[in-house]
């Protein structure tokens, strides 16, 4: 189906919107096996199919912070899944309280019984959200920075924004179920020495201790439009330090063109289908 209902995705009365969810709360995610399934970062700069590779993957919960799955849905037609969009119950972005409703949103779909997958898409509106929560949410003590009279992070607020950041990535790694985060990366390239070079789209530490948290990462160069696309993907991606060190835990090749039965086959082989 091309277009998932509000309230009810394919799995049942599965809410969509960033309500106040029943196990909204903090939760121990023990099951052991975890450690079997594969958590995936998708790096690519915009609009060059992190969210159409992502909704390949069996019965997606969708967390769509960045309300541009549409683009991906013009290219493929998932199958199973459920979508809960950034936006308040009149359909407008959210603005106030985003990374509480983030939080939220990922709880609830580590305990979606009935999905196999979570994709976080993207990092982008979870870091600004988080610096936005950081600057106006924590205690009194922490005094934000102003210009203009407007609040912005200090450097007081850093180490709460990482303790609140690992805690959303912990919960997607140690549920058993197939974990996918989406970040931007900006191509960079030598003009001496030739080569290019990936720099992660996310501040300071994070740029480190968001890749430590997951198995394996594709970097996704693609081109084509939404009727013949085509996404290169490098799961050992050069150029990007951060990332190198990460396993491929797939046992895909170290370069190919994206095909979802290659990938199928691969994640059946580990057992995890």
């Amino acid at each position: 189906m091309n277009t998932p209902p509000d309230r009810t995705g394919a799995y049942g009365a599965v809410p969509s919107k960033y309500d106040a969810f029943p196990g909204a709360a903090p939760v121990s995610f023990t099951d052991p096996a975890a450690k079997f399934y594969p958590k995936i970062i998708l790096l690519a700069p915009p609009f060059n199919g992190k969210t159409t590779i992502g909704l390949h993957f069996p019965k997606v919960d969708l967390i769509d912070a960045d309300n541009k799955s549409a683009n991906a849905l013009k290219i493929v037609k998932p199958d199973g899944w459920c979508r809960r969009p950034l936006v308040t119950p009149e359909g407008a972005p959210v603005q106030e309280g985003g990374w509480t409703n983030i939080d939220n949103a990922v709880t609830a779909a580590c305990m979606n019984s009935d999905a196999r997958t979570i994709m976080l898409d993207s990092m982008s509106p979870v870091d600004f959200h988080l610096r936005r929560h950081c600057a106006l949410a924590t205690p009194t003590s922490i005094n934000p920075s102003t210009i203009g009279g407007l609040k912005f992070m200090s450097q007081a607020h850093w180490s709460v924004y990482e303790v609140l950041l690992r805690g959303l990535l912990m919960k997607l790694i140690a549920v058993p179920k197939i974990a996918i985060i989406t970040v931007h990366v900006e191509i960079q390239k030598d003009e001496l020495l030739g080569g290019t070079w990936q720099t992660l789209l996310l501040p300071g530490k994070s740029q480190t201790t968001v890749p430590q948290n997951f198995t394996d990462c594709w970097l996704i160069t693609g081109t084509g439009d939404k009727d013949k696309w085509t996404s290169r993907i490098r799961t050992v991606p050069g150029g990007s330090p951060r990332c190198a060190s990460l396993g491929t835990s797939l046992d895909l090749p170290h370069e190919f063109d994206f095909s979802w039965p290659l990938v199928e086959a691969a994640l059946k082989k580990r057992g995890v289908l």
